[in-house]
């Protein structure tokens, strides 16, 4: 939740020169495992040239677990 109260899934990234990037981010109603699908699946739909399997971590406020991030 940020500082307004509203829920939000951001994908970060972190590119060449090492600096850390927001590459999208998604207002939610509720956190659940499929709104974080949604997320991840559309930010690799807008970036064609990036693969699923270059995702090395994955970190959800608690909610998000190892093995949930593998799928």
């Amino acid at each position: 939740m940020n500082v307004a109260r509203m829920r939000y899934i951001s994908f970060i990234v972190i590119d060449s020169n090492h600096q850390i990037i927001p590459a999208s981010e998604s207002f939610v109603y509720e956190e659940n495992l499929e709104g974080y699908k949604d997320s991840v699946t559309n930010t690799f739909d807008m970036t064609p040239n990036r693969l699923p399997e270059s995702v090395e971590l994955g970190f959800g406020d608690d909610f998000l677990q190892p093995e949930d991030v593998k799928k």
